[in-house]
This record gives C-alpha cells, structure tokens and sequence, in this order.
C-alpha cells in the first residue's frame, strides 16, 4: 500500500512480531486499530486464514507467500503448521513463550533500526525443546506476564488467543522507556541440537545427507528418539520423561542421526545386541523407538526406510532373509509395511491369496511373489493420522466415499469377522482426491455451506455430496487451507 512504511521482516522472526513493528513504524501502537484502519482481519490473520493472509501480503507490499510461510498456525487437529512443516501438538506454540534477553538488548542497541520496532520474537523461541539461545549461549526466558509487563517484547510476539478475540487491549509502551535487563541473562551454552534446530528454521540444511532430507519436526522426535534409547534404554517412556533427560536424550540422538545411515546402523545395533529372543518382532528388537517410528513410517522418511534395510541384519537366524527362501511368513510382511499380521491377512483374503485366517495368522507363509505384491501396495495404505491430515473426515464419511466410488478401499471388510478392524485406504489416491477437489475451489467470495453441513443438512451421505462437486452441481467453490477438505471446502448450492 503506497505511504505505508515498512520495517525489515528478519529471516527468523515470527509473523505476529513483524505486523506488530509495522504497526509501530506506522504510529499504530494498537494492533486491533491498524488492522482495523487497513481493513485487515487479525483474528483471521491469527487463525492462518488463507485469504486473511494474502490481502496482509498485499497491503504491506510482500511476496505472495512470504508472510504465510512464517504463520504458526493452529490446525484441527490441535498440530501446528509452519510453512509446509507440521509440528506435533505440545512441541510448539503459536506465540513465543520464551525469549533471550541478550537479543532483545542487541535489539535495543541497533540504532540503524527504527525506535520503537527494533526487538523483534525468533521462531525458535516458540520451540519447547530449545532451552538456550545459540548466538549468546544463555538460558531463554519464559514470559510472564506479572514481570515481563514493560517489555516491548510482549507487544511484538506474546499475541495470545484472549487478545485477539478482544478480551484485552493491545497497547505499547516506547521501546526507549525498556530498562536494560541483561543482567538477568544466566549463562547456559547451546547444544548441538539447539544449534541445527536454530539453523533448519532459517532454511539452511549443512548437517548431513540424512537430518538434511528429513522435514524439521520429524528431525526433532527423531532426535529425542534415538537418544532415549541411547540414554534410557530400549523401552521408554517419551510422552513422561522430565526436562532434563529429554535435553541430554536430543543432543545424543542429533548426534547419531548427523552421522547418517552409519549412526543409525551402529545405534540399532546397539539395541540388537540386548535381545535374545527367537521371534523376528522388531518391536522386541528395536523397543520403543522402532514401535513409534513404524505408526508413521512417511512422516520419518527417509529413516524409515534405512531401518527396514537394517532391520534384517538384526533379526535372529539367517532362515528369515535367505534369498533362496520360497515363502515369507505374515510377521515379516506385517513389519515391512508397519501393520498388524491380522490387517495382512485382511488384505491377502480380499485380493483372492488366501480364504480364511488361522489362529495364529502371523505364522502364516505366502509365496515371495504375493508377499512383495502385498508389501508394495500395503506401503500406500494411510494411517488414521493420515486421513485427519489428507481429507479430515471421520470413518463413516470415508467408508461413504468409498460406496460412492470416489475411494477404493486396500482393506476391506471380511465377511463373518467380527475381528475384521477398520479399512485401510491408499493415501496417493486419497492425496489424488484432495488435489482434484480443490482445484474445484476457484472463487474468493463468502460462500454458503461446507461440505460437511451440505451432508448434514440435506441428509446425504458425504460421497454423494462429493460425486455432485465433482459434476459442478454447486457454484461459488473455495477453499480454506487452513481447514481440513471436509471443513474448508465451501460453495453455494444451485437454486
């Protein structure tokens, strides 16, 4: 917007921190009244509403996707996106809760930069598994509110959901007015860990062919992985262990996972070496780490795929990986495709390899060439994670897209098992369904209804509402990104 002054947006700063210096720059300490005065929607900037985010983009003259790129942006799912990386809930936050009083007295000290928008909120301050600041090796912060009150740090980052929807008033004090409070910096150097966390985050990828390839999140529970099992041993529990095991258990597991496939080789086979049983079960292998990282094999790609190539050295008995071997026991299958033997076995009835299942159905062997068939198109199968990130439907509109002919399902029903469990579907063809369903979104208007309260309210199942989008039987199509398709898809109906 012309007249509009604006302030560098840092590399590593938050998209909260940067609309609120601009507001300073702008002699609009009050953020609800800048963006009321541009006709800018906060709340919806906050939530990551797509079009929220491109008309910020635009009055402020950015990159299409500058802005939106830097939104931590809550998902329904209670995750939180940041650019095209998806951090589990818990392990970052919407606002920074932490800060470095060493960088907000840097800040403070750059007279090259505007008075009044000089301190600005890092990334990585949002992160809970960053403890100490990699460019001062000093111990963040946490805000609080009762202390912190006079800091124009809590005007630039600490946006907490109450003050968006109005509950509070958002005014500044002048930055000048800050009192110097290095002081309170207290000595504490940065891990290894911290310091490829702090560097992935400003886009750089200079630790090694494997953490280089992995997407940030995954990278970081992998981390914590690894060094659990290091520090604590093959079981553990992750979602329990206090502070400071986790910091020692992150900078252990950076460490293997920095060396790449030979880390990892070394550490599984340190695992290895405790076990003594005559199973195959790379749960009893491998513990904890292994069970957590086979739920969701794609999201720690590509150091899934090196522990299944490992997996066979550890195994007991040459019998399990001889080539010559004509026949591969269901067990195998199962841990190649991180699934139950059971859903295997599901799998392998349904496409005409087997009629019925024994009692004890992972004993059961099926020719090499049925196996690597049901191993190849098992890899595809979605987890339930899976379905809530792809489409963000429930189990009844997913079997009702599949009688509609929009899905097929990998595993389906077995007539006469009440132990038959939930189908399983192809995630490239539900992927392939998403992106077909929002290239129908081409409008930027208010639309009417989304496909979930289409269903309800004409009583239609959820795949005959889909199966008239896709024939354009509504007008007015768009879509939120920052919903799920059942969600964020909207339209009109036809009169």
């Amino acid at each position: 917007m012309p007249g509009l002054l604006r302030v560098p947006f840092h590399r590593d700063e938050m998209l909260t921190s940067y609309i609120s210096r601009t507001a300073c720059a702008n002699g609009r300490p009050d953020l609800h009244a800048f963006c009321h005065d541009l006709g800018l929607d906060l709340s919806g900037i906050m939530r990551g509403v797509a079009a929220s985010i491109s008309k910020l983009e635009k009055t402020l003259g950015s990159d299409p996707g500058e802005l939106a790129d830097r939104a931590l942006i809550k998902t329904d799912t209670r995750n939180i996106r940041l650019g095209d990386m998806m951090f589990a809930a818990g392990s970052i936050t919407p606002t920074a809760r932490k800060y470095c009083p060493a960088c907000l007295e840097a800040d403070r000290q750059d007279r090259s930069r505007l008075a009044g928008t000089r301190t600005y909120a890092r990334l990585q301050w949002s992160l809970s598994c960053i403890d100490a600041c990699e460019r001062h090796d000093v111990r963040l912060v946490p805000v609080q509110a009762d202390v912190d009150s006079d800091w124009a740090f809590e005007r630039i980052s600490d946006l907490s959901s109450h003050t968006v929807v109005g509950h509070a008033s958002l005014s500044v004090t002048t930055e000048d007015t800050i009192p110097a409070k290095s002081d309170i910096a207290n000595p504490l150097k940065a891990t290894a860990f911290e310091h490829f966390v702090a560097m992935r985050l400003l886009g750089e990828r200079t630790h090694g062919p494997l953490l280089d390839a992995m997407a940030l999140p995954a990278a970081i529970e992998a981390a914590h992985l690894f060094g659990l099992a290091k520090t604590v041993g093959k079981v553990f529990d992750w979602q329990n262990a206090d502070i400071a095991t986790l910091k020692k258990a992150a900078t252990e597991g950076f460490h293997i996972l920095s060396e790449g496939e030979l880390g990892v080789q070394e550490a599984l086979a340190g695992l290895a070496k405790s076990y003594s049983g005559n199973g195959s079960s790379g749960r009893a292998i491998y513990g904890t780490l292994f069970e957590i990282i086979a739920r969701r094999p794609k999201r720690y790609d590509p150091l899934s795929e090196i522990i299944k190539r490992l997996i066979s050295s550890a195994a007991n008995g040459p019998r399990r990986h001889d080539p010559r071997r004509s026949m591969v026991s269901l067990q195998e299958i199962s841990e190649k495709v991180a699934m139950t033997p059971r859903s295997v076995g599901r799998y392998l009835i349904q496409h005409g390899h087997l009629t019925t299942l024994p009692h004890n159905v992972a004993d059961l062997e099926v020719s090499h060439h049925v196996a690597m068939t049901a191993v190849k198109a098992l890899k595809d199968v979605a987890s339930p994670e899976d379905i809530r990130e792809v489409l963000g439907c429930s189990t009844a509109e997913l079997r009702s897209m599949a009688r509609s002919g929009l899905l097929n399902a990998v595993i389906g029903p077995i007539p006469d098992d009440a132990r038959s469990g939930a189908d399983r579907y192809s995630l490239l063809e539900m992927r392939s369904l998403r992106k077909e369903l929002i290239a129908l979104a081409k409008s930027r208007k208010p639309c009417h209804a989304s496909l979930r309260d289409a269903s309800t309210s004409s009583g239609k199942a959820a795949g005959d509402i889909l199966l008239l989008l896709k024939a354009r039987h509504f007008s007015n199509v768009s879509f939120d990104r920052t919903k799920s398709v059942f969600d964020g898809l909207r339209f009109d109906p036809v009169a």
